[in-house]
């Protein structure tokens, strides 16, 4: 049994940290070896200098060096899943199309959106894991709420409090038609089991 990146993604205020938190739970309970990565790894490990205003050339810029992060986190987790326990399960908090889904949010389509596409695709056929990419999702209501209560210093450079932004974010996701959960919903944890299940089962199945 090969190792499996479950990666979950989604707009600001999803619930990204509580619902990998519980899979993680669920999985270690059930005897399943787990290796978790936030979306701040990368600025732990590497620096990733803030972000001053949203114009098109900060934004790019930040973005760029956002892939650089996330291709060093994605860099140690195959070096990490080389020595690691057959059938080792990797959850991971963000997927590098976070980066195409806020870019056009904040800019649009265009030569920077194009640029990014690109150097996705690259990494991606570089460092060859086995993805499973999430999306959540819920009402801007419970993502307000839950942006307001956290109160961190990222979401003020983004403007998160922006409605209008956060439904772009959303609908970006949403698009790259992904396994949807929605966090806000009392099942969101046996949806993301059954997702889950479903495709560790295909991965036992011969080929």
């Amino acid at each position: 049994m090969s190792h499996l990146v479950f990666s979950f993604d989604g707009a600001h205020g999803t619930g990204k940290d509580t619902l990998i938190a519980q899979v993680k739970e669920w999985l270690e309970s059930d005897s399943h070896e787990v290796l978790y990565f936030s979306e701040r790894w990368a600025a732990e490990q590497f620096y990733i200098p803030p972000l001053e205003t949203l114009d098109r050339e900060n934004v790019f810029e930040w973005e760029l060096w956002w892939l650089i992060g996330l291709k060093k986190r994605e860099e140690y987790v195959a070096k990490k899943l080389e020595r690691a326990y057959p059938g080792t399960i990797v959850l991971e908090n963000r997927d590098f199309r976070s980066s195409l889904a806020y870019t056009e949010a904040t800019v649009g389509r265009d030569y920077f959106y194009s640029f990014l596409q690109e150097e996705i695709e690259t990494i991606l056929n570089t460092i060859k894991l086995r993805r499973v990419p999430i999306t959540l999702t819920c009402s801007v209501e419970t993502a307000m709420q839950r942006i307001q209560e956290r109160d961190r210093a990222e979401s003020k450079q983004w403007h998160e409090d922006s409605l209008d932004f956060w439904i772009k974010v959303d609908k970006n996701f949403k698009a790259f038609k992904d396994p949807l959960i929605w966090t806000d919903q009392e099942n969101a944890l046996e949806i993301a089991k059954v997702i889950i299940n479903n495709r560790l089962l295909n991965d036992l199945r011969p080929m």
